[in-house]
């Protein structure tokens, strides 16, 4: 999924799939790295927590946004699964803004494919289906100011 966030120039995109090594996790970033536009990426972060509970990531030059994708993982239980958080790098640093942006990518995975492909807990599927709800509303804000922006400067 690309064009998850944009801020401040940078774009961060996310991918996931099925690892249930280290192996698989290498293979999948091979694969990913084959679009010229991944392997262009400034930072291509991810983390798996292998079947055994063993988590493994990288931080691709990305202090510490490999462990926000370890964490979150945990916190679904969710076993056997890379996720890979792209990012872009637009010139402006982004402090510890990156870490947010990270969580959103996931977020949405998690929410988009993850409920859709695989069979996750009924509480986490309670979850996607609010953060769906959020997203949807949220592109409405954005639309309605837009609007509400454009129609404010025709009565200047």
């Amino acid at each position: 999924m690309t064009g998850v966030v944009s801020d401040r120039g940078s774009k961060y995109a996310v991918s996931g799939g099925p690892a249930g090594s280290r192996e698989d996790a290498d293979a999948f970033l091979k694969d990913l790295k084959r679009d010229k536009k991944f392997a262009k990426a400034t930072h291509n972060t991810w983390a798996v927590l292998l079947p055994d509970g063993t988590p493994l990531k990288g931080d691709d030059g990305e202090a510490g946004a490999g462990m926000v994708i370890v964490r979150m993982l945990e916190r679904e239980a969710l076993h056997g699964y890379i996720i890979v958080v792209t990012r872009w790098y637009g010139g402006k640093h982004l402090g510890g803004d990156r870490f947010r942006h990270v969580q959103t990518c996931v977020e949405e995975w998690l929410a988009t494919y993850a409920l859709k492909r695989f069979a996750l807990t009924p509480r986490y599927q309670r979850k996607a289906k609010r953060v769906q709800r959020l997203y949807a509303a949220l592109r409405f804000a954005k639309r309605r100011d837009a609007r509400f922006s454009r129609n404010a400067l025709d009565h200047l």
